[in-house]
């Protein structure tokens, strides 16, 4: 029984102590990366001539910029996409987000 007892309580405190490691492990890795951010498609009209977001679908979610495609033509260097840090909740959408990218020229 003792014995029983000794493996229970080494097997419990090699869990607790994996789990308390892979936790700091996380929060550790989560500041080393930028956040990914929520690339929205921005349209321009004559109402809105510094264009808006239209509706909520998000373009794709991306933590880097230089691995975002540009889906807009060239010769502009009007806003193409624009990036926030949270889902957009309310549209149209006129804010200028946390970063851009520009048409290509």
């Amino acid at each position: 029984m003792k014995k029983s007892f000794v493996a229970i309580m080494a097997v419990l405190l090699a869990v607790a102590a994996s789990a308390f490691t892979l936790t700091k492990t996380t929060v550790k890795n989560n500041h080393k990366h930028s956040p990914d951010l929520y690339w929205y498609e921005v349209t321009y009209d004559s109402m809105h001539p510094s264009g808006y977001i239209p509706n909520s679908s998000a373009f794709y979610v991306q933590s880097q910029k230089d691995q975002v495609t540009s889906p807009c033509d060239a010769g502009t260097v009007k806003d193409c996409l624009r990036g926030f840090t949270s889902a957009l909740t309310a549209y149209p959408n006129n804010s200028s987000g946390t970063d851009q990218i520009k048409k290509p020229n």
